[in-house]
């Protein structure tokens, strides 16, 4: 929980973690108390107070706000003095301005998927799961600030089977030098895409036929025509070497796309102009 405690003209912001409060409050609750000090190896804030010695009452309630805005059945409290605010207080039912304080607040990235690989006994001939790799999939690029993980590769078409496939994805996940988003010769990767609240592509394309679908969150993809196409949880976008952008447009949400990005020939113009990539 969150509270204040007066002492000489200054205001202590205090975390006491309580069992309602799950690590996205507590991980909040650090966010405001390091806005709060100009210190931030200081772990209990101590703001200077007015010359009334009564602590801004705006900010009260813009964090009280934010924080029922976010749990509404946590135990928020902050004590002013012997006084405790609270949401059921009048000015907290009247008040809806506190876009100043909620946006001190960042959104968690999405967590890693689970990535599981199923192989055949070369023996028997029986099914069972691979467990060469970790199951949770980390993040292997950041191109301002889109997660990119790499979910796997194809080694040729048709792909084999006998392991060279799971070889190579393992080289280019261990490889210190960032790997291409597509490969040449018609192999293919799967890419999973977290956008983080508000951000977005640069205008790009890559010379792929790529199957894109929405997983989580919502994605506007933008063409240079102008058109706009907004992608919900399940939405499938089919990627044919255009020239786009994505954005994230919530504010407080990550999205999520999986694309699987084949390589493809360039798209050739009637004038003989070959748009090649662009824009990565």
């Amino acid at each position: 929980a969150f509270c204040f405690s007066v002492e000489r003209g200054f205001a202590t912001l205090c975390l006491v973690p309580v069992r309602e409060i799950g690590p996205r409050q507590l991980n909040l609750a650090r966010v405001i108390a390091l806005h709060c000090s100009p210190d931030v190896s200081n772990p209990h804030p101590r703001v200077p107070l007015s010359s009334t010695s009564s602590f801004p009452i705006s900010f009260l309630r813009g964090l009280v706000l934010l924080c029922f805005s976010l749990e509404p059945r946590s135990l928020f409290s902050i004590a002013k003095r012997n006084r405790i605010l609270t949401a059921e207080e009048f000015w907290y039912i009247y008040t809806t301005d506190f876009s100043c304080i909620a946006a001190m607040s960042t959104p968690e990235p999405l967590p890693n998927p689970q990535r599981v690989i199923t192989d055949t006994d070369p023996e028997t001939g029986i099914s069972h799961f691979n467990t060469t790799l970790d199951e949770s999939l980390a993040v292997k690029q950041d191109l301002g600030g889109s997660l990119f993980r790499l979910g796997y590769i194809t080694d040729k078409t048709p792909n084999t089977l006998d392991g060279t496939d799971l070889t190579n994805y393992i080289e280019y996940l261990e490889t210190a030098s960032v790997p291409p988003v597509t490969l040449p010769d018609g192999r293919g990767m799967m890419w999973y895409i977290d956008t983080p609240p508000g951000k977005g592509s640069p205008a790009h394309r890559t010379v792929s036929f790529d199957v894109v679908i929405q997983v989580a969150g919502e994605i506007e993809v933008t063409l240079e025509s102008g058109e706009k196409r907004i992608q919900k949880p399940g939405d499938m976008l089919i990627q044919r070497a255009t020239t786009h952008t994505w954005r994230n447009l919530s504010k407080d949400k990550w999205a999520r796309m999986v694309g699987v990005m084949y390589s493809s020939n360039p798209v050739v113009l009637k004038n003989g102009t070959v748009l090649g990539p662009s824009g990565l």
